[in-house]
């Protein structure tokens, strides 16, 4: 893992990983979503296969979000205000 880590490509790596895991996809501020800002491609994948990529930006696109106007990023919000169920929860199980 120290080589790993030595590399100055991997050098949020540790970062990146440790907020992924201590951050809900469902978490905001004031109406607004966290989002994790990473080029880290594990992340970014393993973002994907949770359904929850929408919170998972690379650091191009977080630029293109910040020159949209405000009804596209409005829009991005209410796209991802209600995340898909991803998880069976106790009530959906039937007794």
């Amino acid at each position: 893992m120290a080589s790993i880590l030595s590399k100055p490509s991997n050098a949020n790596l540790l970062w990146d990983w440790q907020i992924s895991f201590s951050t809900s996809t469902v978490a905001d501020i004031g109406g607004s979503p966290l989002w994790l800002i990473s080029d880290d491609r594990a992340l970014l994948r393993a973002a994907e296969n949770a359904g929850v990529r929408s919170v998972v930006l690379p650091l191009e696109e977080y630029r293109d979000v910040l020159t949209e106007s405000r009804d596209e990023f409005d829009s991005r919000l209410v796209s991802i205000a209600h995340p898909p169920k991803r998880f069976q929860s106790d009530d959906d199980v039937e007794r």
